[in-house]
């Protein structure tokens, strides 16, 4: 149970580093437009089924910058400490 509390506090910390991370880029891109800039990974067009009666869609995108990264990174660090 400890392991898998770890990884949950692991996933957490990752994700809120790179929320973070990708906050700050978006809000100092306007200055240093190099820190807005970001890779983009995800489906095209959302992917559907349609069963006539009830219809489901899911689209999923991941869009990291460099700041974001950076956030990554030091929450990481903060956590091996």
């Amino acid at each position: 149970m400890h392991r898998q509390k770890s990884l949950w506090a692991l996933l957490f910390v990752v994700l809120f580093g790179a929320v973070a991370g990708s906050a700050i880029g978006q809000t100092l891109g306007t200055l240093v437009p190099l820190l807005a800039q970001g890779i983009t990974v995800g489906t095209p067009q959302p992917l559907g089924l349609d069963l006539y009666v009830i219809r489901f869609s899911l689209a999923v995108d991941f869009t990291l910058n460099l700041t974001g990264a950076l956030g990554i990174l030091v929450a990481l660090f903060l956590y091996r400490r």
